[in-house]
């Protein structure tokens, strides 16, 4: 049986499969690569945390003020990492 259904997908990304699998086998193709990518999740699916959880494990670590600013500095540290120039665009 199928289900037909509309997912919205570039027209780039679309135009690149096509071209790589014909316009008559992208249906089957992204079928095919989301039936993989299940494959791989789906055992790892009963380890995930729950959105209360994972809500909790936010909350922790936001109240680490050690941790907290430990990862503040870092990303500090990574906008100086960027050079700009005079147009402030990335060199």
């Amino acid at each position: 049986m199928l289900e037909k259904t509309n997912v919205p997908i570039k027209t780039d990304v679309y135009q690149k499969v096509a071209t790589a699998v014909g316009k008559q086998h992208v249906a089957e193709f992204l079928e095919n690569l989301a039936l993989s990518v299940i494959s791989v999740a789906l055992p790892y699916k009963e380890n995930w945390p729950t959105d209360t959880e994972l809500a909790q494990a936010y909350q922790a670590m936001a109240a680490d003020e050690e941790r907290e600013k430990e990862a503040c500095e870092w990303t500090e540290a990574l906008v100086g990492d960027v050079s700009l120039d005079d147009n402030h665009e990335v060199r």
